[in-house]
């Protein structure tokens, strides 16, 4: 069979880009509840109540290509002046009033009898179920990417790559496994890669399928909770990255042998549509893969509503797959709104190698030690980024929650924008400490929570052996703020890439900006730069060097990926882009 480099498309998907795309965001206002009701049970849609309005949003005008200008942008200055509310030093974003209908984070769970046990067997097909197109719209396109996002910081930022890192697991594989970095997407016909020629130049070979599953032909485009579940781990530990994806019947997963991948084979049953896995965003897609017990095999976890179910990796299948916490269940509240069950992460907070777990619950950030085996019992780590400190009032501030490793001591501690900039604290293995603010960077004076082509973008990278920066999409280009003392704090903006700007229109679509992936520099050195950062734009693979001092250089590393490919044509496409 000849697979083609160009993708066909279904009609609905081959539209232009609408361009002058309006965006919103969200009040801080917090003066009324913003407290989320009861839980609910494993096969219904939970309604919050109290959410803020979208006031102030921001048209463009004029976007005509990735040379085009816009109007009406907030001003992203050079040194940001705190705003006037909030200065009081507690790190709170904004004043909201806690009520008895909030969910009690981890305390007393409750067992739920609806959601169905894992399936028994899988089909004996490959081909997951057909279902309407109407489907897609179960989850907004933004709160998708804010979800796909939230996987990238997780993955880019690892034990492989030391100061990074937000959890375990080897996000230093590759497709080839020649240690620099591909990029691969899915796409219509597949799954489609382009390797990188290992050659110092940032070159790419030709782009191509190296798989036919996972196309539209077999059903994945049909719904967001089979497509938005394709994901690149390393399954087997030999430091290529995989491919995953929840089919009808469980996970559907394909080792890489450096050229393709090999035929997919059911990893498990569970996780099914029988299990109840189809029925909620806030089940299917908070699947991730830590590597829970250290063996540098990445594993498969999610949150049910009875708690968090985990299968560990043997490289061949997911075996024991059983419930890891029930903390985390519908009995406790955390099905009752995104601002909870969305932050749910597993980042190594004690330095052993394991993934951890860590979510934010109406109090404060609720955390469990992984045994290799289970998770211990959560406890509270800090109530700095509770409700009553506004942390639920908006996405702007919540679902930036970051888990980089600020001192370079091994563990990952956490980060977050709120109003008045950046606000961390510092694991020690047992909480998180030294809750503050860290810099004024990013913060709403600036402009940031205007838009998520701004805050969406915000993540941590080390730079320099020595720094650690917070950097993230401006209406300029990236901007990086920088610590050289240990993250204690972080000095003034600099544009490090003028070329991920809104004059090049890279703020018009999640399409362009939601693809920003920063690259560790454990993979990028061996490409001839120390640190990397890569998206899909217009015409293809866009990609810059970082230096924290200067504006990098940059330019068109390939055409593939590209908009007249159709990469552009849907979610379902874009949003699976990766580079690793």
């Amino acid at each position: 069979m000849r697979w083609s480099t160009k993708l066909v498309l279904p009609a609905a998907f081959m539209a232009a880009l609408a361009c002058g795309k309006a965006a919103e965001s969200d009040s801080k206002d917090s003066s009324k509840d913003k407290g989320a009701k009861g839980a609910t049970s494993g096969t219904g849609a939970t309604s919050a109540t109290g959410a803020t309005s979208a006031t102030g949003a921001k048209s463009t005008t004029g976007a005509t290509g990735i040379t085009g200008t816009t109007t009406a942008l907030p001003t992203i200055p050079e040194t940001p002046t705190p705003p006037a509310e909030n200065v009081d030093g507690s790190g709170e974003v904004v004043k909201a009033e806690t009520t008895s209908g909030a969910p009690a984070g981890f305390t007393k769970p409750m067992v739920k009898t609806t959601e169905p046990d894992v399936a028994p067997e899988p089909p004996s097909n490959a081909t997951i179920a057909n279902t309407s197109a109407a489907a897609l719209t179960t989850l907004s396109e933004e709160q998708f990417v804010l979800s796909q996002l939230s996987q990238q910081r997780v993955r880019a930022s690892t034990t492989a790559a030391p100061g990074l890192g937000l959890t375990a697991g080897n996000g230093a594989s590759d497709f080839s496994g020649d240690g620099c970095f591909d990029a691969c997407s899915r796409g219509s016909g597949g799954i489609f890669c382009a390797v990188h020629k290992c050659n110092g130049l940032n070159e790419f070979y030709p782009g191509k399928f190296v798989s036919s599953e996972f196309g539209d032909q077999s059903g994945w485009g049909s719904a967001p909770h089979y497509w938005a579940t394709v994901a690149f781990p390393d399954l087997n530990g030999d430091g290529k990255m995989d491919v995953c994806g929840r089919a009808n019947f469980g996970m559907l997963c394909a080792l890489s042998n450096g050229a393709t991948f090999g035929t997919p084979t059911p990893w498990t049953a569970a996780f099914s549509d029988q299990a109840g896995w189809a029925s909620a965003d806030f089940y299917w897609s908070t699947l991730r893969y830590p590597d829970l017990n250290g063996d540098g095999k990445q594993d498969v976890c999610g949150r049910s509503s009875h708690g968090i179910y985990c299968g560990i990796s043997n490289g061949a299948t997911f075996t024991d797959v059983k419930l890891w916490a029930t903390e985390y269940g519908d009995g406790s509240g955390w099905a009752s709104a995104p601002h909870y069950w969305a932050t749910i992460a597993y980042p190594d907070i004690n330095g052993d190698g394991k993934g951890d777990i860590c979510g934010r619950g109406w109090q404060g950030m609720v955390c469990a030690l992984s045994t290799g085996n289970g998770f211990a019992t959560p406890t509270y780590w800090t109530a700095g980024f509770s409700d009553a400190a506004g942390w639920a009032s908006a996405k702007q501030y919540w679902a930036t929650i970051d888990y980089p490793d600020l001192n370079a001591d091994g563990k990952a501690d956490i980060c977050a924008r709120a109003s008045e900039g950046m606000y961390c604290g510092v694991s020690n293995g047992a909480g998180f400490t030294d809750v503050r603010y860290r810099t004024a960077a990013f913060s709403d004076a600036a402009g940031f929570q205007a838009d998520p082509s701004y805050w969406a973008t915000i993540h941590t990278v080390r730079l320099a052996a020595n720094s650690v920066s917070f950097c993230g999409r401006g209406h300029a280009g990236l901007l990086c703020s920088t610590s050289t003392d240990g993250g204690s704090s972080f000095g003034s903006y600099v544009n490090v890439a003028s070329v991920y700007g809104d004059a090049a229109n890279w703020h018009i679509s999640p399409a362009y900006w939601a693809t920003i992936r920063l690259i560790p520099n454990s993979i990028a050195a061996k490409t001839g730069a120390a640190n990397l950062i890569c998206a899909r734009g217009i015409s293809g693979l866009v990609c810059a060097t970082l230096d924290p001092n200067a504006t990098g250089s940059s330019g068109l590393q390939s055409l593939d990926f590209s908009d007249a490919q159709g990469f552009n044509g849907s979610p379902s496409y874009w949003s699976t882009f990766t580079v690793q």
